[in-house]
């Protein structure tokens, strides 16, 4: 266990990692015979402690692929990224509760979605030296699948309500598409939120013009 955590993590720091492609892959070369040039493939992500991963976790993975497939999309792959040691770790501590090592959470993802055929488990936050923002998994994920993948993907990033009112919905400068999944009071709370911001920039707009 020791010695592949350590591979997993040498290879991040001399610019090796890459992401698991198999899935994704074998999906967009399906349907690309029955899409047209012009027409997108949809990758869903998220990132969490998955401290432990548990059955919802998935579900909402799942959830968001029936949203895109009744809207006409093609869903062709999903991420699961376990976050970085240090931010679980003192998560779990505010909690009162001890933390599960990076790589067993990434091994237990594996195992959870070993008979999915579209979702990966994806140690790229849990290999590097310290913890990184949402955006960055975003873009180095969007970078890999244009690059070695095809350009044409769209890259979305899942959360539940409680984490996109709490941290994602006050965060500027992330550009990052992102569909969120109700979860009890916060998806009143997250409506409200939104109007409000929406009505701050009506408001700033005016001022301006």
């Amino acid at each position: 266990v020791n010695w592949m955590y350590s591979w997993v993590r040498d290879g991040f720091y001399r610019g090796e990692t890459s992401h698991p492609i198999g899935k994704v892959r074998k999906n967009v070369r399906e349907a690309a015979q029955s899409v047209t040039k012009e027409e997108e493939f949809v990758v869903l992500m998220s990132t969490g402690s998955y401290c432990p991963v548990h059955l919802e976790h998935i579900r909402m993975f799942e959830i968001v692929k029936q949203h895109y497939e009744k809207l006409g999309k093609t869903v062709v792959g999903g991420y699961m990224f376990p976050s970085h040691d240090d931010y679980v770790e003192s998560k779990m501590k505010r909690k009162g509760s001890l933390h599960i090592s990076g790589y067993h959470r990434w091994r237990m993802i594996e195992e959870s979605v070993r008979d999915s055929s579209w979702i990966e488990a994806d140690a790229f936050e849990v290999s590097q030296r310290f913890n990184s923002f949402v955006t960055m998994t975003y873009r180095h994920l969007e970078f890999f699948l244009h690059t070695h993948i095809d350009p044409r993907i769209k890259l979305v990033y899942i959360c539940g309500a409680d984490l996109a009112h709490d941290q994602l919905l006050y965060r500027g400068g992330h550009t990052m598409p992102i569909a969120v999944v109700g979860r009890h009071e916060y998806s009143e709370k997250l409506k409200c939120a939104i109007e409000s911001l929406q009505k701050e920039r009506v408001e700033a707009n005016r001022e301006v013009s």
